[in-house]
């Protein structure tokens, strides 16, 4: 009997031991994918703090009407924005800032990526610029930076430069990976992490604006999810962005030679 009593007793301990251990791994994954979610609102709130209401009060306290000046803040804002969301991740959430390890491929990989996706983001940036302009629509960012990117070509390398690498480690490797590994599912994580990428590109002027960055950031997300390389995005993402500049910029002489 004291033997049978013994086990039953060990028996009770283990389930509630197991039981105990179970409640405190649910708690910590709860706990984990509360800080994830925060997660990616840190760098959405920061951006509007630093963006919208930052640079605006630094450019009035100090009277810097200046495009040029105006351009430095903001990437200066934006790189801010970048590494305080680093630190969010390991200080608070102590985990890395991407989590997906990027997949190593032989090279006729990245040649190939990037000429599919430059063929893509063709094919969306012609279709929606035409639909936009014949439904009445311009970019107010477009007209507003005409004279000054023509005045400082660099800009095109400092802006591009800072896009590919802040916006794809923030919005795929930081907030996509985040919002999947709370949610479980590609499909929102790929939609949300878009949305959001979009809507970071409001200075476009209108919500039909934000169509194109939309169906960019989807290329972008979709291509992430299957191939889990980070790299490629980046490399493609600044060259897909100084192209563009460039060719703003030879459209714009050819505007001015016409007007002329």
């Amino acid at each position: 009997k004291a033997f049978i009593l013994f086990i039953f007793e060990q028996s009770k301990f283990t389930e509630m031991k197991a039981l105990f251990f179970s409640i405190h791994q649910t708690d910590n994954k709860n706990y984990r994918n509360l800080l994830a979610i925060v997660g990616v609102c840190v760098p959405i709130v920061l951006y509007i703090i630093t963006i919208l209401y930052g640079k605006k009060l630094i450019v009035e306290n100090f009277n810097l009407e200046s495009l040029m000046a105006k351009f430095i803040i903001s990437k200066i804002l934006i790189w801010c924005i970048f590494f305080l969301t680093i630190l969010y991740s390991l200080a608070i959430e102590k985990r890395k800032f991407t989590e997906w390890t990027d997949v190593a491929y032989r090279w006729p990989f990245y040649v190939k990526t990037i000429i599919f996706t430059f063929l893509a983001f063709a094919v969306i940036g012609i279709g929606t610029s035409n639909l936009l302009h014949y439904l009445g629509f311009s970019s107010k960012t477009t007209e507003d930076l005409s004279g000054f990117v023509k005045q400082y070509p660099i800009f095109i390398y400092v802006a591009s430069i800072t896009a590919g690498i802040v916006e794809e480690y923030i919005f795929r490797g930081y907030m996509m990976t985040r919002i999947y590994s709370v949610s479980r599912s590609k499909f929102w994580a790929i939609l949300i992490s878009s949305l959001i990428f979009s809507a970071a590109h409001f200075s476009y002027g209108t919500a039909f604006m934000l169509l194109q960055p939309f169906l960019f950031g989807l290329v972008f997300a979709v291509l992430y999810f299957k191939y889990r390389n980070l790299k490629v995005l980046i490399v493609f993402h600044i060259l897909w962005d100084i192209i563009i500049h460039y060719l703003f910029l030879i459209i714009f002489k050819f505007y001015c030679l016409l007007c002329s």
